[in-house]
């Protein structure tokens, strides 16, 4: 919990420096998919991944992002974990250059949380079945870049790929699973509307 507010609080710090009267604000929803992940899954090679992005671009050519994505199924659907879910909400700073009047190419990284949600069904010693749900919060970074392509001066459309790193200690929880060390790949597209 530490961690979210930490990031947040640093995400609003960054708004407020990059946030001129004159700055773009835009609002994106995507969606896209897991390219490649290390939960060593074969199946999982490619999720569905949705979410969406706040973000404001000052003319310094510098600003801030906030990234909401989820994905079902992380670890497979097969795999020991039962169902399973990976949500990612990361502060990113945002660099970014206009090229014409109707491309921004940008580049991102920052950190914040990521919160993976687990359950086991096993039966016990004495045939019962049971079931456990669990849920772990660790620090996360990541990085990558897009483009943004103005449609009009109010709507547009992005196309990103970045790359999101859970770092492998949990915050605090001395029960957390023996999961592997994560990280993936997203490719995502999605509207943009100012």
């Amino acid at each position: 919990m530490k961690t979210s507010a930490l990031a947040a609080a640093a995400f609003f710090a960054i708004v407020l420096h990059a946030a001129p009267a004159r700055a773009d604000w835009y609002v994106s929803p995507f969606v896209g998919a897991t390219l490649a992940n290390s939960a060593g899954l074969s199946e999982q090679a490619r999720r569905l991944n949705v979410g969406g992005d706040v973000a404001v671009l000052g003319r310094s050519g510098v600003g801030a992002e906030l990234d909401v994505g989820y994905v079902s199924k992380f670890f497979g659907d097969t795999s020991p974990f039962g169902g399973n879910s990976v949500l990612d909400v990361m502060a990113n700073l945002v660099v970014h250059a206009a090229v014409g009047s109707r491309l921004r190419p940008y580049a991102i990284a920052g950190a914040g949380l990521l919160r993976a949600e687990l359950t086991s069904t096993y039966t016990d010693l004495t045939r019962r079945v049971v079931t456990t749900d669990s849920r772990y919060n660790y620090l996360a970074v990541d990085f990558g870049g897009g483009v943004i392509v103005s449609l009009s001066r109010r709507f547009g459309v992005r196309g990103d790929v970045r790359h999101i790193h859970a770092l492998h200690e949990s915050s605090g929880v001395a029960d957390a699973p023996d999961l592997p060390e994560y990280h993936f790949w997203r490719a995502s597209a999605g509207i943009v509307i100012r």
